[in-house]
């Protein structure tokens, strides 16, 4: 068996979520129970984090890395809230989102566009451009009857995205004129949908997973075949 390139053990709880810089290939991004982010560089040598942020007051269901912009990261925490990160200010989020009444459980930046997406436990989402001063949503609607866990945005086109959800339904969005209009519903699941994600390599095909043991990958043809 090869050993890990790197192991460490930088959070006091459950981790629950990594994101690798896409930008400085060497930064790691965790986050999980313990309300805490540390941002980690596997080739320092070092085995403190670079840096810890530290501003949520509940867990932390996801944190990622911008697609483009390296020192930019965003969280989404059970304290309601989506906090967005420049890393070269240190301590202390640059941008806060409060929409949801409940959990955010998981917020995704667009690929194309300044946009980024939040999933909420009420089973509502929201997109917000990044450069607006005020925290006024472009959209903000219900997508699923049970907690969303996830949103993406496709890696091909600007306007497409997915949600995942406790409902067991994945869903396919497309933004048209200001509103999102629902392409497919996949109902293949048998439990909770825990994680999907678009392939980088062909844009029809996409991967699902949840608490039914199962992995789906499968193609969304129908938005071709138009």
């Amino acid at each position: 068996m090869n050993p890990p390139i790197y192991s460490n053990k930088i959070h006091n709880s459950d981790i629950y979520s990594v994101s690798n810089n896409l930008i400085k290939s060497s930064y790691l991004l965790t986050s999980g129970m313990d309300a805490i982010i540390s941002i980690s560089d596997i080739n320092s040598g070092k085995a403190s984090p670079l840096i810890n942020l530290v501003e949520h007051k509940g867990i932390i269901h996801k944190s990622i890395w911008h697609p483009t912009l390296e020192n930019i990261c965003a969280s989404s925490s059970g304290d309601k809230s989506t906090k967005l990160w420049d890393i070269r200010q240190g301590n202390g989020a640059v941008k806060s989102y409060y929409s949801h009444k409940s959990q955010m459980m998981g917020c995704d930046f667009n690929k194309y566009v300044n946009e980024i997406a939040l999933a909420n436990s009420d089973g509502y989402v929201s997109i917000y451009d990044l450069r607006a001063r005020d925290d006024v949503a472009l959209t903000y609607f219900q997508v699923h009857k049970l907690a969303c866990k996830n949103i993406l945005f496709s890696p091909y086109f600007k306007d497409i995205f997915a949600t995942i959800s406790f409902d067991m339904n994945i869903r396919i969005w497309k933004q048209i004129a200001g509103k999102c209009v629902n392409l497919l519903t996949f109902s293949h699941h048998r439990g909770f949908v825990m994680g999907f994600d678009f392939s980088i390599f062909d844009a029809k095909k996409v991967i699902s997973t949840g608490w039914d043991k199962t992995v789906y990958y499968f193609n969304w043809d129908q938005l071709f075949k138009s």
